[in-house]
């Protein structure tokens, strides 16, 4: 019980840090938006590989895309 506590309060506060993180890197001026999506891509390479691996490659695909792709905010008249 109390390990599940504890791992539950670790995977908190590791979201909250990569949020902080990304907000923070997008902030710096210039190269900000870059090295944002370079860490968020580095912390899903991480979660995928990593933290879930008996997940299938398949799966792993399906997570980028439901989990990560739609917070990507891009439209027709404008460039991403």
């Amino acid at each position: 019980m109390l390990t599940a506590i504890a791992s539950s309060a670790y995977r908190v506060v590791m979201a909250l840090t990569s949020f902080v993180l990304t907000n923070a890197l997008s902030l710096t001026p210039i190269i900000g938006p870059f090295l944002s999506f370079m860490f968020l891509s580095w912390v899903n390479a991480y979660v995928v590989i990593f933290v879930r691996p008996t997940i299938t490659h398949i799966f792993g695909i399906r997570y980028y895309f439901f989990e990560w792709a739609p917070q990507i905010k891009c439209s027709p008249d404008t460039d991403c």
